[in-house]
């Protein structure tokens, strides 16, 4: 019995010459187990699509609490409250905050969330709790404190 070897080149060509592609075929999710997909998934948008906050507590310029501690407080006007779910319906300009949710879109005007801890306030808010006129924040952030922003799990295209 002879052996002959052949080139790299020639038993590739060989082996995928016995293969041809599959078919397309849409299935329903719960039947996609075990299957290739036929072409890459794309997100259509950033998630979270617009920035959120991660606590709750209150959105408002880091700038305005650059000096805050617990022996000076910072006392800021409190211009609306954002609950999750809601677009913020205010503006956050310097000497003020917003009440806001964990999850809800960020005021314009605001860089950074301080957690309720943090505040006067000092308990989880309820949707039933009054808005107070003012906040005293006890403790400085930077900007981005608390902030998730727009596309920080998944960026569209990707």
């Amino acid at each position: 019995m002879s052996s002959r070897l052949l080139a790299v080149a020639d038993a590739l060509e060989r082996i995928l010459s016995g293969f041809s592609p599959l078919d397309v075929e849409e299935v329903p999710l719960e039947e996609a187990d075990g299957r290739a997909l036929a072409q890459a998934v794309r997100a259509p948008l950033d998630l979270p699509p617009f920035d959120n906050s991660s606590m709750d507590g209150y959105a408002l310029r880091a700038a305005d609490v650059a000096a805050a501690s617990p022996q000076h407080p910072v006392t800021l006007q409190v211009v609306g409250d954002i609950p999750a779910g809601r677009a913020p319906g205010v503006q956050v300009l310097p000497g003020q905050a917003a009440r806001i949710m964990t999850g809800a879109p960020m005021p314009p005007g605001a860089d950074a969330v301080v957690p309720v801890e943090d505040t006067d306030q000092g308990h989880k808010p309820r949707g039933d709790d009054p808005l107070p006129a003012v906040v005293r924040v006890r403790r400085a952030v930077n900007a981005g404190a608390y902030v998730r922003p727009a596309g920080e799990d998944v960026r569209r295209g990707t």
